[in-house]
């Protein structure tokens, strides 16, 4: 498309960009057994705009990011904690740090993951391809243990005896 005024010409060359898509998966562990039941949320500040649940394997994938436009977009990945008072929920928060740059006629992302609350890593995964799938998002769980005291009397013939000895078993 060309356009022309008095002095200048003005030439428009439109072209189709592909765009960039990402994603991410993991698995959620209670007990360091993989479980499923267990939800998840990406955030953009106060905002969720993914959700994704583990499944009977333990298994969640967010749903794809499609990226139709360069920038940095920085998001936090975190596990939504159930009401169950006997599990502890992981507190880990992922933030995933993708830049999106255009390389001929098409996007493509880089992809950093800093894994806040424990050790770093996914720190600097390497990217600039463009479609990218993105494994290890995983969070642990715990059951919270109790200690319990049992207590008891030994009966033998209707008088409280002594000198037997008694197990718990599992």
């Amino acid at each position: 498309l060309v356009a022309t005024s008095d002095d200048v010409e003005i030439i428009f060359n439109n072209q189709t960009v592909k765009p960039a898509t990402v994603s991410f998966s993991g698995k959620n562990y209670l007990d360091l057994v993989l479980t499923g039941g267990f939800n998840f949320a990406l955030k953009d500040g106060d905002e969720i705009i993914a959700r994704a649940s583990s499944d009977a394997n333990g298994s969640f994938t967010l749903p794809t990011l499609t990226f139709n436009r360069d920038g940095i977009y920085v998001y936090e990945f975190v596990e939504i904690a159930g009401d169950v008072d006997t599990i502890v929920y992981d507190e880990s928060i992922y933030t995933l740090t993708i830049v999106v740059t255009l390389e001929g006629n098409e996007l493509v992302a880089d992809v950093t993951v800093d894994y806040l609350d424990r050790s770093n890593p996914f720190k600097n995964v390497p990217g600039g391809v463009n479609s990218y799938v993105f494994e290890g998002l995983d969070f642990y769980n715990w059951t919270i243990r109790t200690n319990a005291k049992i207590e008891g009397t030994k009966y033998l013939d209707g008088k409280a005896a002594a000198g037997f000895d008694f197990a718990l078993i599992d």
